[in-house]
This record gives C-alpha cells, structure tokens and sequence, in this order.
C-alpha cells in the first residue's frame, strides 16, 4: 500500500520518533503521521521498541537523534525489523 493509499485511507503511516524534537516539527509530524514517541512513552526502550514492532501496522521509519543517547545500531533495527528508513538529525 502507498503512503497516499495509507494516509487517504485514514490510516497515516507510523513513525518511531525518539528523539527530543521542537514543537512545530512535532505538529508537522503528527499531522502527517502516527508517532509512535519513545519519550513520551515511559517505557525503557527495548519495551518501547518491541511494543512498537507488535503493532498492527509497525512503523517503516525511525527519527533519531545524531550521537545521542539512542543508537541506531543493529539491535535497534533487529528490535523493530519493519524500519527501512532512519532518519538522523542533529543540530
């Protein structure tokens, strides 16, 4: 299914966001996405990630912080094997 399938549906494609993020992006990203937010979430983050790869539609995409406290390394991607697409920011 296409992004434009998936967001016409009704049905946004789902994000991983773990990452500190300022709000106008983070509107922007709900906007066009289902942000699945590791921060917000409480969770340590294997529990986050192995919750987030058991939803229904597993997030595609992973928004991260260059050098920062979360890696995006091969545990990281074996955890949620769905990501095809990391997407590092930095400042």
């Amino acid at each position: 299914m296409s992004l434009s399938t998936m967001a016409s549906s009704g049905n946004p494609p789902a994000v991983l966001l773990v990452r500190p993020v300022d709000p106008p992006f983070a509107v922007a990203l709900r906007e066009r996405f289902r942000v699945i937010d590791f921060l917000s979430s409480g969770q340590p983050l294997p529990a986050f990630l192995t919750a987030a790869a058991a939803v229904p539609a597993p997030p595609r995409a992973a928004v991260v912080m260059g050098g920062g406290l979360v890696r995006a390394d091969a545990a990281f991607l074996d955890a949620v094997p769905s990501v095809r697409c990391v997407v590092s920011t930095a400042a």
